[in-house]
């Protein structure tokens, strides 16, 4: 078993830009499917009814919540287990990767059920009084949050994979449960084949086959890089405390970060919901395209973390500081060009979900406006890598609450509620926190950083 510490390490001795193109593309690639995989879901939803679009938008910050705790482990364990290797102890990295696992068995049984008892709840919190609407809301969440364990366990699985520089099995995955879910959201919604309509309820169930047949894959790929095997597996299940406090660490404040998004929609959804359905059906399908816009960004921020975290564990500061130069420059050049053909094609992109003319005329305003956003996010999550590879997880977690949580709150609650302004001020003052936050957020981590010995 190769040692991550030995020369032939390319995160540690690679050009940077190679390594960022060489990771980022496929995780680029690969979020381009996973989300145009959200795409074809509230599109099936559109052809369901456009109450059933507005209810996927509605529950979109619930059934977050089990995105934010795979994608936020999936990090930690990068981060860690990139930092172990790259100080060359493979052992220790076997550990966390068996003890990664088995924490996520854990928490997925216990956000089932706190999920399950809590989400009638929370879809009246966000304005679903109608007994319909509410319903159709539970059919799609229910079924999710039953297969939350096949979310943890396949992001935590890849976190394993990206921390050995390997992004291949992560995009392939995606794509190919893209394609899958495409054959399968029409089966499940309408029957067919001795399957029953499901309706709503079928676009989940659709969703938790694939990442089942996720993990399946996924943990072929992980056995056959060595780092997790069966034997390895079974050496290492039995729970241990302190290797859960390291991945809680690092695994926790990264999901907290990035539920501060489901906490940022729901912020919206609360505050747009008096507008209408057709206001929060918008926001559903318009958001869904922002997502798009942002995917070119992402494997840049999975390569910043890869390398930051494997040359933070060799001590290699020289090629840390490339790391973040190299990403900013990728990263904020991507986003620009981004933005332009967004806003160039708001409208048809919004025709993809519905044909209503009302939903449309908001979607294409709420496009236009945040895709000034794209740019002042790349650089913040270029900041948030670079710490996330340093083992502190805290300092972007403090940033995104301020950009995605508080401030938008904050605006939205004085020129809003106070003030009065209408339903395009929301997409205007949510915007402002990503520009303040995405330039202090470089401010930090560049003084945060060790001195560079190459300028010495």
């Amino acid at each position: 078993m190769t040692n991550a510490s030995a020369p032939d390490n390319p995160l540690l001795t690679a050009p940077i830009p190679l390594m960022i193109r060489k990771i980022g593309i496929p995780v680029s690639i690969g979020a381009f499917f996973n989300t145009m995989f959200n795409v074809v879901d509230t599109i099936y939803g559109g052809l369901i009814s456009d109450q059933a679009l507005a209810a996927l938008s509605l529950a979109f910050p619930i059934t977050f919540i089990v995105l934010a705790l795979g994608f936020g482990f999936s990090l930690g364990v990068t981060a860690l287990i990139g930092n172990v290797l790259g100080e060359g102890d493979q052992r220790t990295a076997e550990k966390y990767g068996t003890q990664a696992l088995v924490l996520a068995l854990l928490v997925s049984l216990i956000t089932t059920f706190l999920v399950i008892r809590t989400a009638p709840f929370l879809l009246e919190t966000l304005g679903a009084t109608d007994p319909a609407y509410k319903q159709l809301g539970l059919d799609y969440i229910n079924p999710l949050f039953y297969g939350s364990i096949f979310f943890l366990v396949v992001q935590v699985l890849i976190g394993i994979l990206n921390a050995q520089g390997n992004s291949l099995p992560g995009r392939n995955f995606l794509v190919g449960g893209f394609v899958l879910n495409l054959a399968l959201n029409p089966w499940f919604i309408f029957g067919g084949l001795g399957l029953p309509p499901l309706g709503i309820a079928g676009i989940a169930w659709a969703t938790v086959l694939v990442q089942a047949l996720g993990c399946l894959y996924a943990g072929y790929e992980v056995i056959k890089g060595g780092l997790v095997t069966p034997k390895i597996f079974a050496r290492d299940w039995v729970p241990h405390l302190p290797s859960f406090g390291r991945l809680s660490q690092q695994g926790l404040p990264n999901t907290i970060d990035i539920l501060g998004v489901s906490v940022g929609f729901f912020i919206l959804n609360y505050y747009v919901s008096p507008f209408g359905q057709d206001a929060v059906a918008a926001l559903g399908s318009a958001s869904r395209i922002e997502q798009v816009a942002l995917l070119p960004v992402l494997g840049v921020n999975t390569a910043i973390l890869a390398l930051i975290a494997q040359n933070n564990g060799a001590g290699k500061v020289d090629r840390m500081y490339e790391t973040l130069r190299t990403g900013l420059l990728y990263g904020v050049g991507l986003m620009i060009i981004t933005m332009v053909l967004t806003i160039i094609f708001a409208r048809p992109l919004m025709r993809l979900f519905t044909s209503d003319p009302e939903i449309i005329d908001i979607g294409v305003q709420y496009v236009r406006i945040r895709s000034w956003g794209l740019a002042p996010n790349a650089i913040f999550f270029a900041a948030a890598n670079v710490f996330r590879g340093l083992k502190r997880p805290y300092l972007p977690l403090g940033w995104n609450m301020l950009r995605f949580v508080l401030l938008p709150w904050l605006f939205i609650y004085i020129y809003i509620v106070r003030l009065g302004y209408g339903l395009s001020t929301i997409w205007i003052v949510s915007l402002i926190p990503f520009i303040i936050v995405g330039l202090f957020s470089l401010i930090h981590v560049w003084w945060f950083l060790p001195p560079n010995p190459a300028k010495n």
